[in-house]
């Protein structure tokens, strides 16, 4: 059954992978299942790997957050900040840290909203930084973590009032240049 988060203006629905039910396994096209365990098993072995890249990241992602404070929401130093983001956004699921794949797509959210990328709150990407570093540190793995879970949500919301703010702003100078 999956998961639904409801927002004021939105619902966000988790729903467990169930590929491995929905794949043809006899027949013209049918897939290797042996090459998929192989391919879990080796996965399962570079496991191993994959907090100190997700540290690497997360590193990176804090030093990024550093330039952004001294030398803005600006060229090059915003564009690092999102992509090291977006970057931890994509892998950290699949890393085995789904709340870092869900802070992050909301540090996203924020960064891709406004124009004027100056609005957005220095403060608020300072909390999506220190939150992800948090589930890294404490090795938070499970997306049912109730603390974790908790501070992951109450961004979302904070981001979601933030920029349902912004657009309706840039709508009504929209409107109004027209």
């Amino acid at each position: 059954m999956p998961r639904v988060i409801k927002k004021a203006d939105c619902e966000i629905i988790e729903v467990e992978n169930h590929i491995k039910q929905k794949i043809k396994i006899n027949g013209t096209g049918a897939i290797d299942m042996q090459a998929i365990e192989r391919a879990e098993t080796a996965l399962g072995h570079l496991s191993a790997n994959f907090d100190n890249w997700l540290e690497d990241e997360i590193n990176k992602l804090s030093n990024a957050r550093d330039k952004v404070r001294t030398h803005g929401l600006v060229g090059t130093h915003f564009d690092e900040l999102f992509r090291i983001a977006h970057d931890i956004k994509g892998q950290g699921e699949t890393l085995g840290y789904p709340l870092a794949t869900l802070i992050m797509a909301s540090l996203c959210k924020l960064m891709g909203v406004p124009q004027d990328k100056t609005l957005i709150p220095i403060a608020l990407i300072d909390n999506h930084v220190d939150a992800v570093r948090r589930i890294m540190h404490d090795k938070i793995k499970n997306s049912n973590h109730e603390a974790g879970r908790a501070v992951a949500e109450r961004l979302l919301d904070v981001v979601f009032e933030f920029t349902d703010r912004i657009e309706a702003k840039q709508k009504a100078k929209e409107t109004d240049a027209a």
